[in-house]
């Protein structure tokens, strides 16, 4: 998984780590060496960078601090990397007004993809090994995200859209997980048990107090209710948990007198 984001997020192609062979005419320009080390360092960071744009608790970062529970696992407890990397790739992609715009759909972006989580199982095993499932997914939130910025509010409407775009070929949605009924044993299998993982996760993680979507306690951001500029202090009762990037615009949220409403 780590060699996957280091290839796409420096727009490498596997052949472009093969060595070139004597006699062969090479289509694809090979990687060369790296004497010194600054190209390794400059890939590493790229890497970083990105990671940093989804997963960071530090507000200077502009991190959506993504919750890896809502976007990687499936109702089944399995991870899936490239359901991972593609979350990351998705951000990544975002220009700066379509993050302030996402802000503002997040929530009910992140529970409609907490509800159709079928749809993970069915890309990550459907598409094949490796990345093989990576554009459909992005395209899957890409899709999501236009519908819910145009006025698509509706889960059932916004899977009827998902569902007509060819190049998804999603099945229809599973809204709950089948298989722990189908168990006879008396000991929790592992699948039983991670299943059980995600489901506690989505009930008890925290959401942001500005934009409403879960919050993973590994990026979350100290907020001020009331800003220091306004008199407020560091009391218990002045404390709030949000995204970083939430917090980062918070001051142009309030001048737009935006809030949150479920």
């Amino acid at each position: 998984m780590l060699l996957d984001m280091v290839n796409i997020f420096n727009n490498v192609t596997d052949a472009m780590w093969k060595e070139e062979r004597a006699g062969t005419k090479q289509i694809i320009k090979v990687l060369p060496d790296d004497a010194n080390g600054d190209a390794t360092l400059s890939f590493i960071e790229s890497v970083q960078k990105v990671a940093k744009l989804a997963l960071s608790p530090e507000t200077r970062d502009g991190s959506l601090g993504l919750d890896q529970v809502v976007y990687s696992y499936g109702a089944n407890g399995k991870f899936y990397p490239t359901a991972f990397i593609a979350s990351l790739k998705f951000v990544k992609e975002l220009t700066d007004a379509e993050r302030y715009k996402f802000l503002k759909i997040r929530a009910v972006f992140e529970d409609y993809l907490v509800q159709h989580k079928s749809f993970i199982k069915d890309i990550g095993h459907g598409k094949g090994s490796r990345t093989k499932g990576l554009g459909t997914f992005v395209t899957m939130y890409k899709t999501i995200f236009a519908a819910l910025l145009e006025g698509t509010l509706d889960h059932q409407e916004i899977t009827r859209v998902l569902l007509a775009q060819p190049d998804l070929k999603l099945k229809e949605p599973k809204l709950t997980p089948t298989s722990s009924n189908r168990v006879t044993r008396k000991n929790f299998p592992k699948s039983v048990r991670a299943a059980a993982a995600v489901r506690e996760a989505l009930e008890t993680h925290g959401r942001c107090k500005i934009c409403g979507a879960r919050l993973p306690y590994y990026a979350r951001s100290q907020d001020h209710r009331l800003d220091v500029s306004k008199g407020g202090t560091g009391s218990l009762e002045n404390l709030q948990y949000t995204h970083p990037y939430c917090n980062s615009v918070k001051a142009k949220l309030e001048a737009e007198s935006w809030t949150y409403t479920s």
